[in-house]
């Protein structure tokens, strides 16, 4: 009688067993959404002031409403922000996707600050004001997808609604803080100065916390998936090996396979947005004007 053969082994687990992820792992995931929302915040707070530097010569609700129409260009940006980023991040690695949109929102924002006033250049002084806030757009699109992906697959499987969670509590916090910096310019200038230079003040720190994030997340590693890959990165790996068969884009699988989910998904999400943004942004000025 033949001996008996072994049992072909598993294939090696090559998930790592590493911890939960740092303090500094947390923070650095959270710190782009701060600064995401604390300069969409501050545009939408300061905007009778940007209205009567960028858009003059017309009635004051004209104006505020071209400046709330950048408001909107940058929302318009955000899916194809998070399509193209999100993508990039299955592909080349999440880190790099973090590091990006933090850089591309921090440039944005020092160059709102620095921009010079129609009375300076012109027509030019609205134009780039519509083509920064796009940039803002896309870059706030690829960065509350990346840093939730990032803290989900960092985080152990029993805590992955938690740690995921610190992406919406960043993006609060900003817009918090972009309250408290308008409002301490205001206070502190007076409307004179704050409609000759103090209103730059506030986008001119939100270079700071870029800068910040930027270090932070420099030295990130990348997430270890524990349990595994996350779903969008074994979707797309599925569908990249088995030779001739059809790659497909994650998003694109989801909308194929859960139609249902994500249209509850697209209606939850715009109706705290709605909710967030009419109280946070739209109502202070409405009740200032």
């Amino acid at each position: 009688m033949a001996p008996r053969q072994p049992e072909p082994s598993a294939p090696p687990n090559t998930t790592h067993a590493a911890g939960p992820p740092s303090r500094r792992a947390l923070l650095a995931g959270a710190i782009g959404n701060i600064l995401e929302w604390y300069d969409f915040g501050l545009y939408g707070l300061l905007a009778p002031v940007l209205a009567r530097l960028f858009f003059p010569g017309q009635s004051h609700m004209a104006a505020l409403l071209e400046v709330y129409g950048g408001f909107a260009a940058g929302f318009a940006m955000r899916p194809l922000g998070a399509v193209v980023l999100g993508r990039w991040g299955d592909r080349i690695g999440r880190r790099f996707v973090l590091v990006v949109s933090v850089a591309l929102m921090g440039a944005a924002t020092v160059a709102i600050g620095v921009l010079p006033s129609y009375a300076v250049i012109g027509l030019w002084a609205p134009v780039l004001l519509i083509v920064i806030r796009l940039f803002q757009g896309f870059s706030v699109g690829g960065e509350f997808v990346g840093s939730v992906t990032y803290l989900v697959e960092a985080a152990e499987p029993r805590r992955r609604g938690l740690t995921g969670s610190l992406a919406n509590i960043g993006s609060t916090v900003g817009m918090l803080l972009a309250a408290g910096a308008a409002a301490g310019a205001a206070a502190w200038a007076g409307p004179r100065l704050l409609a000759s230079w103090a209103w730059r003040a506030p986008f001119l720190a939100g270079g700071v916390l870029a800068l910040a994030g930027y270090v932070l997340r420099r030295q990130l590693p990348e997430p270890e998936r524990h349990g595994g890959d996350a779903p969008a990165v074994r979707a797309t790996r599925v569908a990249e090996t088995g030779g001739a068969r059809r790659r497909q884009a994650p998003l694109g699988q989801a909308l194929r396979e859960a139609p249902r989910l994500m249209l509850l998904i697209t209606l939850f999400t715009s109706g705290y947005g709605i909710a967030d943004y009419l109280t946070m942004v739209f109502l202070p000025t409405f009740a200032h004007t």
